[in-house]
């Protein structure tokens, strides 16, 4: 049986994952929305352009949730999170 001292430090190791992976996410959608007075400005968008950035990040983002939730039913929670955050990190450096 699992100690009351490791299943707390098991617990806190989630909520830091979770809260840096939501941090993440967050922080991407700032920077897309702090980038878009430059494309705008650099692209000679309208508003009506620029809103559509919005929306297809916002929609890349919720795409990815069903699949992300029937591998996580397949492989396994943690297997899943960490190829997730993986990918993400891919993405963001290239």
């Amino acid at each position: 049986m699992v100690s009351a001292r490791a299943s707390r430090y098991a617990k806190s190791g989630t909520l830091a994952a979770s809260c840096l992976a939501i941090g993440l996410a967050t922080l991407y959608g700032t920077i897309v929305n702090i980038a878009l007075p430059d494309m705008q400005d650099s692209l000679s968008m309208s508003i009506t352009e620029v809103s559509w950035v919005l929306n297809i990040y916002a929609l890349t983002l919720t795409m990815f949730m069903l699949p992300a939730g029937k591998f996580s039913d397949v492989w396994g929670r943690r297997r899943t999170f960490i190829a997730g955050c993986a990918v993400f990190g891919g993405a963001s450096v290239g």
